[in-house]
């Protein structure tokens, strides 16, 4: 129940993105059934989006309809049906991006806050953790080391992964997911991160605000 209502509570407030989130969930709760259908109508919505207007409405919509329909379960569906949809918008890499940011954004209130409240079955977190790991991965993948936003998900990127230390699921090795690695340090973000970025003066001052934040780990960053 706290997964969904920080997934329910957070969706976005502006009046014309509310619009894009009712008309979402409604056409996604309505007419159309099954997985395929709901994948049919979140990519035309998608795509018939006006280029300036956010994507991240009606991927929320999608997945809080799936929160009340069922629990964690059902939000991993829907994130996963939000990937599958983005993978189609090919034509539309900035869109692609938005979308894909979206769901991850929706994993990390709703997985986060069951893994965080220890409400999921043994295993449960190591599991969540590794796909939130392979999630960031493949947004990051998708972003231009230009954009502005990819400083902000290597930012996220590291606060998920020193928060999976605190839960005992980050990288002592804790969590693995088969044989794949764990839940990297934060600090060996920020180092990767460095290289990766556009703007590495910008990036630098908000890493080192969060690794301040996060008690000592910025002189260990900076050495």
């Amino acid at each position: 129940e706290a997964a969904k209502l920080l997934l329910l509570a957070e969706l976005p407030e502006a009046d014309a993105s509310h619009g894009a989130a009712r008309e979402a969930k409604r056409t996604s709760a309505g007419a159309v059934g099954g997985a395929v259908g709901r994948s049919r109508v979140l990519q035309a919505m998608l795509r018939n989006l006006a280029r300036d207007a956010p994507a991240g409405p009606i991927v929320f919509a999608h997945v809080a309809e799936a929160a009340v329909r069922g629990g964690a379960a059902d939000v991993e569906v829907a994130c996963d049906e939000v990937r599958e949809v983005a993978a189609q918008l090919w034509d539309q890499p900035a869109r692609r991006s938005q979308t894909l940011g979206a769901a991850l954004t929706c994993e990390l209130r709703c997985l986060g806050a069951a893994m965080m409240g220890g409400t999921l079955p043994a295993g449960g977190s190591a599991r969540l953790a590794g796909r939130l790991v392979a999630r960031f991965e493949e947004l990051l993948a998708q972003l231009d080391d230009r954009d502005p936003e990819k400083e902000d998900w290597w930012i996220q990127y590291m606060e998920f992964a020193h928060q999976a230390s605190q839960w005992g699921s980050g990288g002592d090795g804790s969590v693995r997911t088969g044989d794949a690695s764990r839940v990297p340090r934060a600090t060996d973000l920020h180092v990767r991160a460095m290289r990766s970025v556009g703007d590495q003066a910008s990036f630098g001052e908000k890493a080192q605000r969060l690794l301040q934040q996060q008690g000592g780990g910025a002189e260990r960053a900076g050495a």
